[in-house]
């Protein structure tokens, strides 16, 4: 029988009447950082200007500096910022596995370029700093082969499972009817069939995609309602399901940029300063205010009877009524304006600082002009953010960019992409996601600096007590390095490689010493010669002297 669009429909109002209160802090929030996503509770007609009521864009300023921060230094799509790599690093230098592994990162690295990845990307990521959750999506796509979607939050609804993961979300859209018939015909549902059989094309209906773990399956049949996880599509206005079938892995992946362990919706960095955002706005509006006064200032007039408006032109004619009893003061006098504007300004621009610091904007400003600093320096600056910033980074890692990854890989497996697996391979298809972005090896550089002060200290130590260098694993010691850093595993011999330069060496130096010792007994010889020779010499001159 499968799911019910009767519980796809309760789940989802259930789920949407939880949140409510979640909904009215992201309209205000992305009223003052993201204007355009400002839809949540609030329906804009296509191209309706923004509201007027905001004054200070320091906020929105920041949201873009943040997600272009991300984008060129987490997942920047003219380098490399991941690699993959077997479970067991032993595996890595089996027959196969490097090039195997080289051959599919290109590949998912094709998709990504070749695909809405990077632009559906940087939306998220400016979503995930205003709002604090995001969803991202994936699907199969003849053109790119996969498809890739960041879903606004006014459409994504979620549940999570005892250990606080995501398994289930169900996307509640809007499609008109033309687009709705377009997609599934007649199974469309009554509805959608009445309105279109009257030219209704353009009339909007909801419908709700539901997507989470199925109970009982067949894993030996490969169709689509035997998949681990279930895909229902229901009309709302016909409580209907349309179509029903599923997924090998979840197409839905929810991230949160902080998390409360008794809630599953996420915080941002906009909520943390958002005090200061709305502060900033105030302040603006009034500095405003006092910079009109200031400029353009009201008028103290002696009496009433004067005709109005003024006409403030160069070179107009005013005038004014006769007014009985008028008093001989008839002069128009500038209204003093004793605010002072420039305080105003200071206290705004100190406002505006802590906007900009809790989206990090100094950090990828330091990134993108590192001018009389050295690398040293900016790799300390940027540990000190990474107290902040890291568990947020963790998070994207883990809940989005991760599962992401191995979905793409997966998909493309399963197509047959990759060629035939290797052995080693075969037997344990598992694999781990290493990150070699800008930001991630800045969160492991304390790790390299620990190693690096590790083996100077063992330095040291050697000059007192020549055993102590005998501790260290150089081998071990140069391959996480590497691993840490993201060299790429191709400039690394293996093991093999190694060891035969290694047996060359030590056979060139044995052929040396023996080269050097044969020299040596020769010279011995020739000096021995020689001395017999001279001692000869000396016994015969001395004999003729007698």
């Amino acid at each position: 029988m499968g799911i019910k669009a009767k519980e796809i429909k309760r789940r989802y109002e259930l789920l949407k009447s939880e949140r409510s209160n979640w909904e009215t802090w992201w309209q205000d929030l992305t009223k003052y950082c993201i204007p355009r996503k400002a839809r949540i509770t609030e329906q804009k007609a296509s191209g309706q200007k923004h509201d007027t009521d905001v004054y200070d864009s320091t906020a929105r300023d920041s949201v873009k500096v943040f997600a272009a921060g991300l984008m060129g230094y987490l997942t920047n799509p003219q380098s490399v910022w991941f690699k993959l790599r077997t479970d067991d690093e032993e595996d890595m230098d089996a027959e196969g596995v490097r090039t195997f592994l080289s051959k599919a990162e290109k590949k998912i690295n094709d998709v990504f370029h070749g695909s809405n990845f990077y632009q559906q990307l940087h939306q998220l990521y400016e979503a995930i700093a205003v709002i604090g959750t995001v969803c991202f999506y994936s699907e199969k796509d003849a053109k790119t082969k996969i498809r890739y979607y960041c879903r606004p939050i006014r459409e994504i609804f979620f549940e999570e499972d005892a250990q606080e993961r995501v398994d289930t979300v169900i996307r509640a859209f809007e499609l008109t009817v033309k687009q709705a018939y377009d997609k599934w015909g007649d199974k469309a549902g009554k509805t959608v069939a009445k309105l279109y059989k009257a030219n209704k094309y353009g009339d909007k209906l909801l419908f709700l995609h539901g997507v989470g773990p199925r109970e009982s399956f067949d894993a030996s049949k490969r169709d689509k309602k035997n998949k681990p996880i279930y895909s229902v599509w229901v009309s709302v206005e016909d409580v209907l399901k349309i179509e029903e079938g599923g997924y090998d892995e979840m197409p839905f992946n929810v991230a949160r940029a902080d998390k409360e362990s008794c809630e599953k919706h996420g915080y941002s960095f906009a909520m943390d300063v958002e005090p200061a955002i709305r502060m900033a706005n105030k302040e603006r509006y009034i500095i405003i205010r006092a910079a009109m006064k200031a400029t353009d200032p009201p008028y103290l007039l002696p009496h009433p009877n004067f005709v109005l408006p003024f006409n403030m032109n160069a070179g107009a004619a005013n005038y004014k009524l006769q007014a009985t009893g008028a008093g001989s003061d008839e002069k128009v006098e500038v209204f003093k304006h004793e605010g002072q504007v420039h305080i105003g300004r200071e206290d705004l621009q100190a406002t505006q600082e802590e906007i900009k610091r809790g989206f990090f904007t100094d950090l990828f400003l330091m990134l993108a002009d590192r001018k009389n600093m050295t690398a040293e320096e900016v790799m300390r600056r940027i540990e000190e953010k990474m107290f902040i910033l890291g568990p947020t980074l963790g998070r994207l890692q883990s809940e989005l960019l991760s599962l992401t990854i191995e979905r793409t890989f997966n998909m493309l497996l399963r197509e047959g992409e990759f060629g035939e697996l290797p052995e080693t391979f075969q037997n344990n298809p598992n694999f781990k996601i290493v990150y070699v972005s800008v930001l991630a090896n800045a969160q492991r550089s304390a790790e390299v600096r620990a190693i690096q002060n590790f083996v100077l200290n063992v330095r040291e130590i050697a000059q007192i007590s020549p055993n102590a260098i005998d501790i260290p694993n150089a081998d071990a010691i140069v391959k996480k390095i590497a691993e840490i850093t993201g060299v790429d595993p191709e400039l690394l011999n293996e093991d093999a490689v190694i060891k035969l330069k290694r047996e060359q060496r030590a056979e060139l130096e044995k052929i040396t010493r023996q080269i050097q010792l044969a020299g040596a007994g020769a010279q011995v010889a020739k000096t021995g010669a020689e001395a017999a020779q001279t001692g000869a010499e000396a016994q015969t001159a001395g004999a003729g002297k007698e």
